[in-house]
């Protein structure tokens, strides 16, 4: 399996697991803390995005917590923006390998290959997510089960 398709692979769980994540919010009692940490995943996946395609969005909105309401739009509206990169990655695969030039939130340069950073960012949501499952079970929900092999064993296919 080459690179590409295996960073697809990732982003399907990362969609499959955030999906599962709304899906056990409507199920628990409402937890702020954890909203807080799903809004901070999908704010950070659009920062990332806006890095990689020069529109640059406010990083003030990292740790805002949104509304269930948002995090489902949010959700949806995340997923859309990765399986455009996908879509056009598949047309030249290449482009993993290209530099991106961007500043952090401290102000700080940096460059790193397109590649790295998609893998940073289907990486970075699982310890949250873990945050998450421990939070809602500690008030009487029932978090999802987001790990990669229970993704794989549904046989989850790639869809971007």
């Amino acid at each position: 399996m080459d690179v590409l398709n295996v960073l697809m692979r990732m982003f399907d769980h990362e969609h499959w697991a955030n999906s599962a994540v709304l899906e056990s919010f409507q199920s628990s009692p409402d937890n702020e803390e954890a909203r807080k940490l799903f809004s901070h995943i999908l704010a950070a996946d659009l920062l990332w995005h806006g890095r990689i395609t020069g529109n640059l969005v406010d990083s003030s909105e990292l740790w805002r917590t949104l509304s269930l309401a948002e995090l489902e739009e949010r959700t949806s509206q995340v997923r859309m923006l990765w399986e455009h990169i996908f879509t056009e990655l598949q047309k030249d695969p290449s482009r993993l390998e290209e530099p991106v030039f961007y500043t952090n939130t401290k102000g700080d340069s940096f460059r790193n290959s397109l590649r790295d950073i998609l893998t940073h960012v289907a990486l970075h949501a699982h310890y949250h997510r873990g945050q998450i499952a421990r939070l809602l079970k500690s008030d009487g929900g029932v978090p999802a089960y987001t790990d990669f092999i229970q993704f794989a064993r549904l046989g989850q296919l790639s869809d971007v």
